[in-house]
């Protein structure tokens, strides 16, 4: 070895004179910024200006992009990256994170305070003298990352392009048909109201099941992509017709769809057979329950299809149907998309294996019956266990509320399901407070432990007779970390102080819904919170 590299040689460099920042090649930066969230990326670049020159570039914020929409199931064709700037690029990928800051800044858990902050949107939405489509639950679907809407009526499935989320400018552009279908009269017959179901099956591809029709219900299968053309356009997968005839008011409630199956109960809760068709191989099952007396919830987004396992919610209770990957391929049958497949007993197969599980209470708690009851899951684009679901009940006219659970389950060798279902957080409305909305969803969702519902609730006041006028609407968002998890808020608004360490202050022992930071806000505050008053 030569003096000259002995002398350039890396032991030869005193080790104050050597930088982690500056001898570290720009293309290692750029590669560990792929292994973190986009909050740590943003620390490392306010960490030295060298590292601030490595990773604030379009490239390394693309990646962080693409990454935060895998880990939240957003569809990344939404961000339009090749026309965002980079200012654009960080704001997009930091979303979810800056949502969850805004939300725990302004988080109270005694909702029932009267100023407690309202959430308002930091933009004006769009003119409601737009032509803009109406979103109905069912028949219509926004894609997750918030740019692209279905909509389906039977008449024409169209895919609407809203504009760019998460801009700081105010969208001025008219809403735009991206792709459509136009059915012929009579596709989907006597019916003017259909059901879909959107699932994305690549990074820039989708996959559409359309469903209607009395007597005789339609299924209609596309794909959507891909999307890095200015034109996307719907390609024709499949058709299947069912026979409902012989139910009397049969309605298809909804269809489900993931990769290449799709699962339809075409009968609605008049009729307990399910119908799974693999669309690719252009085979079909009929399905029957064990019980057919056991009818599901007449409630929207009762059913959900996951990790190959039919999961059915209802109002005391949720069972699970493990769907084999080959149950169609060795015992169904051939179709043919002219001809109406029959519900009939002797097409209909039996699924080996479910599990029924009642949904545990929270504590010991005694609670009399449900009065009213509808299940939501969370989160139903990420197809990810724990699955996070929650059951919004009613037990009178002043008890209202939800329960979360978190439902996980294993398959033995033989393919015999296990499941654990866990209570993890109850809330109640404050009184006068009721659920309102048929469904009544689960619609946000933040990063790891901030999984969010939103939900709205009504306040009502006798009105002459026995009408009610409407009073107020107020939307709730509820995390899953639960009051001993946050710094809480004392419930008197002339005091509102934060407590310091977690579980300081005390709950009210009749509502279980205030608490204060001592006993001269309780009894200050008495007077306007107790029973009748709240």
């Amino acid at each position: 070895m030569s003096d000259e590299a002995v002398e350039q040689s890396p032991q030869s460099i005193p080790q104050w004179q050597l930088s982690i920042v500056g001898d570290t090649p720009k293309d290692l930066w750029t590669e560990i910024a792929t292994w973190l969230d986009p909050p740590d990326i943003v620390s490392l670049q306010k960490a030295c200006r060298a590292l601030n020159r490595s990773l604030y570039q379009k490239s390394v914020w693309i990646t962080a992009l693409r990454q935060m929409c895998r880990d939240h199931s957003l569809f990344f064709p939404s961000y339009p990256v090749d026309r965002m700037t980079l200012e654009h690029l960080q704001r997009a990928a930091m979303g979810p994170y800056r949502f969850k800051t805004l939300v725990e800044r302004n988080a109270t858990f005694a909702g029932h305070a009267e100023d407690a902050p309202d959430l308002n949107p930091a933009y004006d939405v769009r003119s409601s003298t737009e032509a803009a489509p109406m979103a109905k639950a069912g028949c219509s679907y926004l894609v997750p990352g918030g740019r692209f809407l279905f909509t389906f009526n039977c008449k024409e499935l169209v895919l609407w392009d809203l504009g760019i989320v998460g801009s700081n400018q105010k969208v001025k552009a008219p809403l735009i048909r991206l792709a459509q279908v136009q059915f012929k009269a009579g596709a989907f017959l006597g019916m003017t109201k259909g059901v879909l179901a959107v699932s994305a099956v690549a990074e820039d591809k989708l996959r559409v099941a359309v469903a209607g029709g009395k007597g005789t219900v339609t299924v209609k299968a596309y794909d959507l992509g891909p999307f890095n053309s200015h034109t996307p356009s719907f390609r024709p997968l499949g058709k299947l017709s069912i026979d409902v005839s012989h139910i009397n008011q049969a309605h298809t409630q909804q269809v489900l769809i993931e990769g290449h199956r799709v699962i339809i109960q075409p009968g609605g809760s008049g009729s307990p057979e399910f119908v799974i068709w693999e669309i690719l191989l252009s085979k079909y099952a009929v399905i029957r329950v064990e019980d057919p007396h056991v009818t599901p919830m007449g409630w929207e987004l009762n059913k959900i299809y996951i990790h190959e396992a039919l999961i059915e919610f209802r109002s005391t209770n949720l069972r699970i149907w493990d769907i084999p990957p080959d149950f169609v391929v060795t015992f169904g049958r051939d179709l043919n998309p002219e001809i109406a497949i029959s519900l009939a007993y002797r097409q209909q197969l039996l699924l080996a294996h479910s599990v029924m599980i009642h949904y545990p209470p929270l504590n010991d708690e005694g609670h009399s019956p449900f009065r009213r009851a509808m299940a939501a899951v969370t989160n139903p684009h990420q197809a990810a266990l724990p699955l996070v679901f929650d059951v919004l009940w009613e037990y009178g006219e002043e008890v209202q509320g939800f329960m979360r659970y978190h439902l996980d389950f294993t398959r033995n060798p033989l393919r015999e399901i296990s499941a654990a279902l866990t209570p993890t957080l109850k809330r109640t409305f404050p009184a006068g407070y009721a659920i309102v909305g048929n469904p009544n969803l689960t619609g946000l969702f933040a990063p790891a432990d901030f999984s969010v519902s939103l939900v709205k609730a009504t306040m009502k006041e006798m009105g002459s007779g026995v009408d009610r006028m409407l009073r107020s609407v107020r939307d709730y968002v509820y995390t899953t970390k639960g009051p001993e998890a946050e710094l809480n808020v004392c419930s008197r608004p002339q005091c509102r102080k934060r407590e310091r360490a977690l579980s300081t202050f005390k709950f009210c022992s009749a509502c279980h819904l205030a608490m204060y930071c001592g006993s001269v806000c309780q009894k200050a505050h008495w007077k306007s919170h107790k029973p009748g008053d709240v």
